[in-house]
């Protein structure tokens, strides 16, 4: 299991989150929001890459029309051979 699991980020929740210390809220080290969305977009596409790339069945040099049903079959296989 992948996970991305920023620091603080400086976004308005900041401003808006319940606070009941009677103090302004502080934040030593606070991450850039874009830093933790390219952090996110990095790693699905990784994850993208992995399981449709890299562990995909050989494609077919046919071309099928029906997806669904080419990945049913490709299921199918997978379970099989696990057996």
């Amino acid at each position: 299991m992948i996970s991305v699991d920023p620091w603080a980020l400086n976004t308005p929740i900041w401003d808006n989150a319940a606070n009941h210390t009677g103090h302004a809220p502080r934040m030593g080290m606070m991450e850039l929001t874009s830093k933790a969305v390219n952090a996110v977009m990095y790693t699905a596409a990784n994850i993208v890459h992995k399981h449709q790339i890299k562990h995909s069945p050989s494609a077919a040099h046919a071309v099928e029309t029906d997806v669904k049903e080419r990945m049913k079959k490709e299921r199918k296989l997978s379970k099989q051979k696990q057996e």
